[in-house]
C-alpha cells in the first residue's frame, strides 16, 4: 500500500489504541526544536565538533606561551575568591 493510500485510510483505533487519548492532548512547547530529541544534533554533530574543535585548537594550544599559561593558573584561587564573594555571580 502507498504511503498516499495510508493518508486516505481511516485509523484502525484496535491496532493504534494508543491514538484514542484519555485527556484532550496537550501540546509540549517547542518540544519539535528541543535538540535534546533531534538524534542528528544529540550525537553525531556532537561528535563532529568536538572532533574539529580539536583539530583547529591543537596547534593554537601548544603554541600558548608557558608563563601566560602559569599565569592564568595562579590567577585561579583569586578569581575563585572573587566569585565567592558576589555568591556566584558575573566578576570582571
Amino acid at each position: 500500500m502507498s504511503h498516499r493510500a495510508l493518508r486516505k485510510r481511516p485509523l484502525d483505533l484496535a491496532i493504534h489504541p494508543v491514538l484514542v487519548p484519555s485527556q484532550p492532548a496537550r501540546r509540549l512547547r517547542m518540544v519539535d526544536q528541543s535538540p535534546e530529541l533531534n538524534v542528528l544534533v544529540f550525537s553525531i554533530w556532537v561528535m563532529l565538533e568536538q572532533e574539529a574543535s580539536r583539530k583547529c585548537l591543537e596547534k593554537p594550544w601548544n603554541e600558548i606561551p608557558q608563563d601566560h599559561a602559569r599565569a592564568a593558573v595562579e590567577a585561579y584561587p583569586r578569581r575563585l575568591m572573587a566569585v565567592i564573594r558576589v555568591k556566584g555571580g558575573h566578576i570582571e
